[in-house]
C-alpha cells in the first residue's frame, strides 16, 4: 500500500536500488553452520537464534513467525510485545494487518468467479463493472482487462490517495465513480506498474457480480472454507484480545487509520492463518474438504511470463510475485509482502519443496526485519530439505545483452522508486546523489558501475548490499535512456533518464509553494508542503513530509495538465491545474493543493 516516506535519504536510496529485484537481500550471507538433510530441528534452532539476535538491534519491534512443512506446522513463535500498554506479548495468534497480501485472496475470489463463468479474465473490466470509466490519452489503446489488473499491467493510476486512509471511507462504488474524470497512466497491457487501485476495482466488481459486500463475500467464500478463523477483511485495523497495536519508532502504541481499499490491503489475520493459503496451494486448491480453487487456477496464478520484459521490476503471475532467481534449484519462490503505516507482513511459498513461511509485525521499524526473517527461514528450511545451501550467489561477469558502459555515459538525472537520482561525471570522478547524499561510482573488474563511499573522502565504508549492485545503461528504440541494475540473476529497469522538456509560461507562473487543502486528516498530517519549481530544465515537484522529502518530474501536456514522468508505480499520473478564487490549485489523485502567496 502507499505509505508516505519515513526513512533517511541514504537508507531510502539503498532500499530503492535494491527494489528492482524483489524482495531479497543482495549481500551474500556470512557462512552458516551446515545443516544436514532432514535436520529440521537444527534449521529451526538457527532461525530462532538469528531472530533473537536481530531483535537486540530492533528493541522496539515485535514479530510473529510461522513455518509450514508440507501440511504440518513445523514451528511458530512470537517476539516482543504485541501491545505494550497491556502488556501483551506477540505470539503466533497475534492478529496483524496483512496489507497487500490481501491481493492474493482477492485474486482467488476473482478466479472462483471466472471458474463459475461469471467473469472473463480477458474481457474489459467494464463487462464485470459497468460503472467503470476512465479517460485516456492513448490513441488506439486497448481497454483495461481483469487479467491486466492481476498482472499489474492495467495502465491504471497506482492509487487514489485522497480518502485511502480513513476510518469512514467512501464505498467502493463511489470510488469507481470518482475515476470518471481521471486519466490512465499508461496504455493498458504495456507497462508493469504496481497498482492498488486496480484491486479495489476488482473488489467493486465482486460486489456488483455477487450482490454482496466485499468483506462478507470473502468471509463466506474463502476465509471460512479455508479454516481461517482468526481472519477477516475490514476497513479498521485488528481489535480485540489478540490484536497487535500499531507501534511507533520508539515502540509506543499509537493509532493507525482505517483503509478504504480493503480488497488491496484490508485483511486482518495471523501468521498461522496465512499458512492455510500455503496448505491449499500444496494440495492443488483443496483444503478442509473443499475444492476452493481448481488446479488450473492454482497453476495460472503462479505462472509468470517465461521471458519477462526488461522494464519489468518483478515477475508477476496472477496476484503472486514469482521469483525464479532468489534460491537455486528449489524454486520458483511465490511471494507477496504487505505494508500499512505501521504493519508489515511477508508470505513466501516454495511449492517444489512444500515449504512456506509467514512473518508479521506491527512496528513501523520492522519492514526490513520481516523480509529478512522470511528469507532466512526459507533458506534454512530448504537446506534442511535438500542438504544444500540454496542462496544464489551474486552474478559476476559480463552480460552480453547488457554490456557495461563508460561511467561518463551514465550521467544525467533519473527518476527512480525513491525520486530523482543525479549522476554527475566531473572529469575522472563520477558520483550519484539523491537529495543531499552523494556516493561515488567506480568501474568493477567487468566494467560495470558500482557505488563506493569514503568517509571524509579518505576512509572506505562498507555499503553492504548497496555496494554489490551493478549498474549499466540501456537505450530503447523509442529514444529513452534507462538505468539498469543487476542484483542477482538479470538486469532490470531501475530508472529512466529525464531530459529537459519545454515548459510553457502557464506552468512557470504556477511555480511556488502549495499547501494541502483537502478534507483528509491523514494526508494533512503527512504532507507539510508541495513545491513546484524548475531545475536544470526540468519541471519538478518536491513533496515535504516533514521527516523526509522526495522529488518527481512533470511533463506538461497542455496549459492545464501535466503527467508525472518515469515508469512504474506512481508515474504517468495526471496533475491538473485549476483556478479557485484567483489562486492556483493543483489536483492529483483526488488531492487538492492550493498555492501559498501567489
Amino acid at each position: 500500500m502507499t505509505v508516505p516516506p519515513r526513512r533517511t535519504a541514504l537508507k531510502g536510496l539503498a532500499i530503492a536500488l535494491g527494489a528492482a529485484a524483489l524482495p531479497g537481500c543482495a549481500s551474500r550471507r556470512a557462512p552458516v553452520p551446515p545443516i544436514r538433510q532432514g535436520d529440521t530441528a537444527a534449521a529451526l534452532g538457527q532461525l530462532d537464534a538469528w531472530v533473537q539476535q536481530q531483535l537486540r538491534r530492533h528493541a522496539s519491534a515485535n514479530l510473529s513467525v510461522a513455518v509450514l512443512d508440507g501440511q504440518q506446522l513445523a514451528w511458530s513463535a512470537g517476539y516482543g510485545l504485541a501491545d505494550p500498554s497491556s502488556p501483551l506479548p506477540a505470539t503466533a495468534r497475534t492478529r496483524y494487518r496483512a496489507g497487500s497480501i490481501s491481493k492474493v485472496f482477492t485474486t482467488m475470489a476473482v478466479m472462483q468467479l471466472a471458474e463459475q463463468g461469471r467473469l472473463n479474465l480477458d474481457a474489459p473490466l467494464s463487462d464485470a463493472l459497468p460503472a467503470f470509466r476512465i479517460r485516456s490519452r492513448f490513441t488506439g489503446a486497448r481497454q483495461v482487462t481483469v487479467r491486466q489488473i492481476l498482472q499489474h499491467r492495467s495502465g491504471l493510476p497506482s492509487d487514489r490517495v485522497e480518502g485511502m486512509w480513513t476510518d469512514a471511507p467512501e464505498s467502493l462504488s463511489d470510488l469507481v465513480l470518482a475515476l470518471h474524470e481521471e486519466h490512465l497512466a499508461f496504455p493498458p497491457g504495456e507497462v508493469q506498474s504496481y497498482c492498488n487501485l486496480g484491486f479495489s476495482l476488482l473488489g467493486a466488481a465482486i460486489e456488483h457480480l455477487t450482490g454482496e459486500p466485499f468483506a462478507r463475500w470473502m468471509q463466506a467464500q474463502l476465509l471460512e472454507p479455508m479454516g481461517m478463523a482468526d481472519s477477516s477483511f475490514s476497513v479498521a485495523p485488528p481489535t480485540g484480545t489478540h490484536a497487535a497495536a500499531a507501534l511507533d519508532i520508539k515502540g509506543k502504541a499509537e493509532t493507525e487509520p482505517g483503509l478504504r481499499d480493503t480488497p488491496a490491503g484490508g485483511l486482518n489475520t495471523t501468521v498461522t492463518d496465512l499458512l492455510q493459503l500455503a496448505r491449499l496451494w500444496f494440495s492443488d486448491g483443496r483444503l478442509t474438504g473443499h475444492q476452493i480453487l481448481t488446479p488450473t487456477s492454482v497453476a495460472a496464478m503462479q505462472s509468470a511470463p517465461s521471458h519477462p520484459l526488461l522494464g519489468d521490476q518483478a515477475s508477476v503471475g496472477l496476484g503472486w510475485h514469482v521469483l525464479t532467481e532468489e534460491l537455486d534449484g528449489v524454486g520458483p519462490l511465490l511471494w507477496h509482502a504487505g505494508g500499512t503505516p505501521h504493519h508489515h507482513a511477508q508470505l513466501m511459498l516454495l511449492p517444489q519443496l512444500k515449504l512456506a513461511v509467514a512473518v508479521m509485525s506491527s512496528a513501523v521499524v520492522a519492514g526490513e526485519l520481516a523480509q529478512e526473517t522470511a528469507l532466512k527461514a526459507m533458506a534454512l528450511m530448504a537446506m534442511a530439505k535438500t542438504g544444500i545451501d540454496p542462496v544464489r550467489p551474486l552474478m559476476q561477469g559480463r552480460d552480453e545483452h547488457h554490456p557495461p558502459v563508460a561511467l561518463s555515459r551514465l550521467a544525467g538525472r533519473y527518476d527512480t522508486p525513491l525520486g530523482l537520482v543525479h549522476i554527475q561525471a566531473d572529469g575522472a570522478k563520477t558520483s550519484a546523489s539523491s537529495k543531499d547524499k552523494r556516493l561515488d561510482l567506480v568501474s568493477d573488474q567487468d566494467g560495470y558501475a558500482r557505488l563506493r563511499y569514503r568517509l571524509l573522502g579518505l576512509f572506505p565504508v562498507n555499503l553492504g548490499r548497496l555496494g554489490e549492485i551493478a549498474f549499466t545503461r540501456h537505450d530503447t528504440p523509442d529514444r529513452q535512456t534507462w538505468l539498469l541494475v543487476r542484483r542477482k540473476g538479470r538486469f532490470t529497469l531501475l530508472g529512466t533518464r529525464l531530459d529537459p522538456v519545454p515548459i510553457a509560461d502557464s506552468w512557470r507562473q504556477r511555480m511556488g509553494l502549495y499547501r494541502y487543502a483537502g478534507d483528509d486528516p491523514f494526508i494533512a498530517g503527512q504532507f507539510k508542503s508541495v513545491r513546484l519549481f524548475e531545475e536544470a530544465g526540468l519541471l519538478l515537484v518536491e513533496v515535504d513530509a516533514g521527516t523526509d522529502s522526495t522529488r518527481v518530474a512533470l511533463a506538461p501536456v497542455d496549459d492545464r495538465q501535466a503527467i508525472v514522468r518515469g515508469l512504474g508505480r506512481g508515474r504517468g499520473d495526471t496533475v491538473q491545474a485549476v483556478q479557485e478564487n484567483h489562486r492556483e490549485v493543483l489536483m492529483h489523485s483526488g488531492m487538492r493543493f492550493v498555492q501559498e502567496n501567489p
